[in-house]
C-alpha cells in the first residue's frame, strides 16, 4: 500500500499523486487542504474549487487576510469564505499554479471544508439545488450548537432535503471547533 505524506501545497501533491504506479490522471480532483498550527491558530489553505468557510462570533475581530470576504451573517456569528482557484488539480488541463493562503483562526472559530455535493443535491418541495447561499444559513443556524450534534443535524436537513431523491453526489462535509 502507498500512503502519502502531508504535502506543504498542490503542486506538491500533484507530484506524489502522479508519482503512482498506473497512475494516469485525466481527470481533475476538486479540493480544498489545511494545515492548523494547532498552538498558534496560525493556518494556510489552498483549494482546487472547493473554498473554505470560517464562522466565528460577530463580536470577535474579524478576518485580517484580505483574501475573506463575509459570505453571510446573523445576530450572533459571521461567515466568512475565501474562494477556491478555479482548477482542479491533476488535471491533464491544469491551467496554473495555486494560491495559498495564510489564516489566524481564533479559539471557538469554525473552520468548514467540503465537497459541491450537498449544495447540489436536488430536493425540496419543488425539486431545486440546495445551492451554497442555503447551505452557508444552514451552517450559521446550526453554530450554537455542538459540533456533533451539528453532524447529526446536517445529515438530518440533507435526507429531509433529498425527500426521497437519489443523491446525485458524493458529500464530504469536515467542519472542526478550533
Amino acid at each position: 500500500m502507498n500512503y502519502i505524506n502531508f504535502p506543504n501545497n498542490f503542486g506538491e501533491l500533484e507530484d506524489k499523486l502522479s508519482n503512482y504506479e498506473n497512475s494516469k490522471v485525466e481527470d481533475g480532483m476538486d479540493i480544498s487542504i489545511l494545515r492548523i498550527n494547532p498552538n498558534s491558530g496560525l493556518g494556510e489553505w489552498a483549494g482546487a474549487y472547493n473554498p473554505i468557510w470560517v464562522i466565528r462570533k460577530s463580536d470577535a475581530p474579524g478576518m485580517r487576510n484580505s483574501n475573506f470576504t463575509t459570505a453571510r451573517s446573523s445576530e450572533e456569528f459571521t461567515l466568512y469564505e475565501i474562494k477556491a482557484n478555479k482548477f482542479p488539480i491533476g488535471s491533464v488541463e491544469h491551467m496554473g499554479e495555486f494560491t495559498n493562503h495564510e489564516i489566524q483562526l481564533h479559539r471557538g472559530d469554525s473552520v468548514y471544508l467540503f465537497s459541491d455535493g450537498f449544495a447540489d443535491q436536488f430536493g425540496g418541495p419543488q425539486g431545486k439545488k440546495y445551492l451554497s447561499g442555503r447551505f452557508k444559513d444552514t451552517l450559521l443556524e446550526l453554530e450554537s450548537q455542538p459540533i456533533l450534534e451539528r453532524q447529526k443535524l446536517l445529515k438530518e436537513r440533507f435526507d429531509s432535503w433529498k425527500n426521497g431523491r437519489d443523491q446525485v453526489d458524493d458529500v464530504c462535509v469536515f467542519g472542526i471547533r478550533f
